[in-house]
């Protein structure tokens, strides 16, 4: 079996970690979480923490071994720079298109705030909706599932 590289798509509360992990305990592959470097590194600026976020998945894609990739990966030009890196290192890319969210999974988060407020989470779905772009098969994906919502 070759590398494999599944990656979720979607808006904030959208089911990508609830996802993420059923892939992980059917297959064994590691889950990197561009959300808990966050967590594990807030005392750093926002700078620091996306190029140690950077540095840690082109690690897990030089590591050879298949993974899935629980963020946000809202934009064409973010998920192409995964993907040629990953394609470059003999993956296949899977993604799983959750879209970028609407009233009900605003309410998840809303009801699961992770000790921030309200209105820090409403902005998050504003953006999402905002940055979100369908993913396509032309951007390099082996193919895309649409799970449920």
């Amino acid at each position: 079996m070759g590398k494999e590289l599944h990656m979720m798509i979607g808006g904030t509360g959208t089911g990508k970690s609830t996802k993420a992990n059923e892939i992980s305990q059917n297959t064994g592959f590691n889950i990197f979480s561009p959300d808990e470097i966050e967590k594990e590194n807030s005392h750093l600026n926002y700078n620091e923490i996306d190029n140690l976020i950077d540095n840690e998945l082109n690690e897990q894609i030089s590591s050879g071994e298949s993974f899935i990739l629980d963020g946000k990966c809202l934009t064409v030009g973010e998920r192409k720079i995964i993907i040629s890196r990953a394609t470059e290192k003999g993956y296949t890319v899977y993604g799983y298109d959750f879209g970028c969210g609407n009233i009900v999974t605003l309410f998840r988060r809303l009801n699961n705030p992770r000790s921030l407020e309200s209105d820090y989470w409403e902005e998050v779905h504003k953006s999402d909706k905002r940055n979100y772009v369908e993913p396509e098969v032309e951007e390099g994906f082996e193919r895309i599932y649409m799970p449920e919502k």
